[in-house]
């Protein structure tokens, strides 16, 4: 059971980075927030000359070196640190994606690259809701049970479920605009997921 976990937990990060890839630059370090596991960090560092700074904040990391740490608002590296950053179906569980999208734009000089799933109508967000729970909480539970994980609690409770409008808002007022959008794919007729990638509508004050 630990090898079938650990496996689909590989598999789904070999199909998103496949997918990200394009729009990463070609060499460098990224910051990738809400890292989780940290296999999408483990297969980007193999499979590419990129360099993988992980930050979280909880450490639930199965692979690779960990995270560092933080309040889930303030990043703790400098302006600019990183020439892109990605946030791959996070921002659900952040407390205020505006704040954090800032604090992004000010610690990437490049793009930030988000992939986050969006819901129209009552049933969209009843099915997105759902398969929240299953792929989160559930899930972290199933992989503390059978000893792959050590934390007692989780950080995937989700704060709020997005609309194309909303996020159009969030971007909005975090100061990014959006370059390219990418179908990732669709769960129903009303839910699907989507890679935004973003660029900074002028540099942070």
């Amino acid at each position: 059971m630990k090898w079938l976990m650990e496996n689909l937990l590989q598999r789904r990060a070999e199909r998103l980075v496949r997918f990200v890839v394009p729009d990463l630059p070609g060499f460098g370090s990224i910051l990738d927030v809400g890292s989780g596991t940290g296999h999408n960090a483990e297969y980007l560092t193999r499979t590419t000359p990129l360099e993988v700074v992980e930050a979280d904040v909880v450490d639930i990391h199965l692979v690779g070196r960990g995270p560092v740490l933080f309040d889930g608002v303030l990043l703790p590296f400098r302006d600019a640190a990183f020439p892109a950053s990605i946030l791959l179906f996070v921002l659900q569980y952040s407390q205020d994606p505006v704040v954090l999208l800032r604090e992004l734009r000010r610690v990437t000089s490049g793009r930030v690259i988000v992939l986050q799933s969006t819901y129209s109508g009552t049933i969209g967000r009843w099915i997105l809701s759902t398969r929240e729970f299953v792929t989160g909480r559930f899930a972290f539970y199933v992989v503390r049970a059978l000893g792959l994980l050590t934390a007692r609690t989780s950080a995937l409770q989700p704060k709020q479920y997005f609309t194309r409008q909303s996020l159009d808002d969030i971007w909005d007022a975090s100061g990014f605009r959006v370059r390219v959008v990418r179908r990732f794919d669709a769960i129903s007729s009303c839910v699907s997921r989507e890679l935004y990638v973003l660029e900074p509508i002028a540099p942070c004050p």
